[in-house]
């Protein structure tokens, strides 16, 4: 989900890439690379060109630790393009 704010901090519009889906990671798998690359249009009706965005990550009450990261093992980040 990615959010584009207004000048003062409030949300100006949401952009959600498509419906949640499920992924399914068994106990023998180490890692696994999600990859998404969606294209979020900058709207001009919005007072500023900051964004937030967020990955979602959950889990059921018997399921092994799972940890996001971000560094450069991984592509938890967002790039911008002008």
């Amino acid at each position: 989900m990615v959010r584009q704010l207004q000048a003062n901090g409030a949300i100006c519009r949401t952009f959600v890439n498509g419906s949640l889906v499920g992924t399914r990671i068994s106990k023998s798998i180490h890692h696994r690379k999600i990859n998404q690359s969606p294209v979020v249009p900058v709207s001009s009706s919005c007072t500023s060109r900051t964004f937030t965005a967020y990955v979602r990550v959950t889990t059921n009450r018997s399921a092994n630790s799972i940890a996001v990261e971000g560094n450069h093992r991984c592509g938890t980040a967002l790039y911008v393009r002008p």
